[in-house]
């Protein structure tokens, strides 16, 4: 997850870690499989733990913040970083 509840990554490589990949996991195939992995651990709706307080819905916010800047690659200049 983020450093710090409420803190989203912005790195290519913090929102694969956020997904519970690593650099080599960058395959669309997998960042779906892992998405979808961690909204059913996480979402208040599949009985995930989103229902137990801020901490687990800002890690429910990180995780669709990681896929979504997966899916479309908005990325800085900074590399892959």
């Amino acid at each position: 997850m983020p450093s710090s509840p409420g803190s989203l990554p912005y790195t290519r490589v913090a929102c694969l870690k956020v997904l519970g990949l690593g650099p080599g996991d960058d395959f669309p195939e997998k960042i779906a499989g892992a998405y979808h992995t961690s909204l059913r651990r996480l979402h208040p709706d599949t009985g995930g733990a989103g229902a137990k307080g801020e901490v687990a819905k800002a890690q429910l916010n990180a995780v669709v913040h990681a896929r979504n800047m997966l899916k479309a690659g908005t990325f800085g200049g900074g590399g892959n970083g």
